[in-house]
């Protein structure tokens, strides 16, 4: 799902958005957590920009925002509650081998 997803962005970003892709366990992603210690034991999708760090679902919406043609219509979602939100990403993320398969490398 991760791989998936990571290549849909690239595809559908707006063409004045640039993203960054970075696994938290890399050296960047370690930088990261340091300067952000709240990060610490965070295994989810996490979006920096220069105004917020979002998580889960808020980062999926913020991301979304930034994407062109219909897409972009995926960040209405962050008008529901954040935690029904968190409750569904953090659903699909338990299963999303069961789901999607899984992946021994990434392209990230």
């Amino acid at each position: 799902l991760c791989h998936w997803a990571v290549q849909w962005v690239k595809k559908n970003a707006a063409p004045s958005t640039y993203f960054q892709f970075e696994s938290l366990e890399s050296d960047f992603g370690k930088k990261i957590i340091e300067k952000y210690s709240f990060l610490e034991g965070v295994y989810s999708i996490v979006l920096l920009d220069e105004k917020e760090v979002y998580i889960k679902s808020k980062a999926i919406f913020a991301i979304a925002k930034n994407l062109k043609g219909p897409s972009y219509f995926l960040s209405f979602f962050n008008l529901l509650p954040s935690s029904l939100c968190d409750k569904i990403y953090t659903f699909v993320a338990k299963h999303r081998y069961q789901w999607f398969g899984q992946q021994t490398d990434c392209n990230i």
